[in-house]
């Protein structure tokens, strides 16, 4: 189980690396909306430094509407495979 929760924060930690890296509204909702709608705000204020609640929901109903991984593809395909 330990080796699961480790792979979990490798994942959230290069999301974090990501969303972190980026100047592009857009792109910050694509990356934060892989994980919006499987974690508290909580815990993705304490991955995702500075997110607002705002983008929260944002992210919350892009990946509602039109899908967790659309729009990041290269990222996604790696986390498709940690969330199975």
């Amino acid at each position: 189980m330990d080796m699961f929760f480790s792979e979990l924060d490798n994942a959230m930690v290069s999301l974090s690396n990501a969303y972190l890296n980026t100047d592009y509204f857009g792109t910050k909702r694509q990356i934060l909306a892989i994980v919006a709608t499987d974690f508290s705000r909580s815990t993705l204020k304490a991955y995702f430094p500075g997110v607002t609640d705002d983008l929260i929901k944002e992210a919350r109903k892009h990946a509602y509407n039109n899908g967790k991984y659309e729009g990041v593809f290269i990222v996604s395909k790696y986390l498709r495979s940690c969330f199975r």
